[in-house]
């Protein structure tokens, strides 16, 4: 298919770009916005680094198991600091525990948590993490904090490192960079 030719569908509805509204349609400074006849995406790849950063993104995170046995000593960064001047504003966190016949032993509660300061929910409880063979679902939402500018978010367990254990994890952050 060539560049810029339109052969499917064409979306019909405001996309917020980098701080402009594209009107419906496609027009010549704008990329298009196309699913060509076999129902592939050929044009915008719509992505957290394309929208306007104060709307709610999301970032969907995997944690290996070797990931969760070293959470202690390293954290892992969620998003990004975003930036001189801004923060990240967390509205929620999904975490998705997937534990295994080897169930982690000790450990501390999760943080979700601006690197190095302040929580931005309240913890999930080790026992999450060191429960039977199963998947939970844990939602947190934001608290009262002072927001960390230009910080990056981060999950870590400070209180004590998780040991033995085979399974993973997911988390999955709403938020907004102001």
């Amino acid at each position: 298919m060539a560049s810029g030719t339109i052969v499917g569908t064409v979306f019909d509805f405001p996309l917020y770009y980098k701080n402009r509204t594209f009107a419906s349609g496609v027009t010549s400074d704008t990329p298009a916005q196309v699913i060509d006849a076999a129902g592939t995406w050929t044009g915008l790849a719509i992505t957290n680094a394309n929208i306007d950063p104060s709307l709610s993104q999301y970032a969907s995170i995997p944690l290996s198991s070797a990931q969760i046995l070293a959470l202690n000593a390293t954290p892992v960064t969620l998003v990004a600091a975003p930036g001189a001047g801004k923060t990240i504003i967390v509205q929620d966190v999904l975490f998705t525990m997937t534990t295994t016949a080897t169930a982690y032993a000790s450990g501390g509660n999760v943080t979700f948590q601006y690197s190095g300061g302040n929580a931005v929910t309240n913890n999930v409880a080790s026992t999450v993490v060191t429960a039977a063979a199963g998947t939970s679902y844990t939602v947190r939402q934001a608290i009262d904090v002072t927001a960390a500018v230009n910080t990056a978010l981060t999950v870590t367990n400070a209180t004590g490192a998780f040991t033995t254990g085979t399974g993973t994890a997911l988390i999955n952050v709403c938020y907004r960079i102001v």
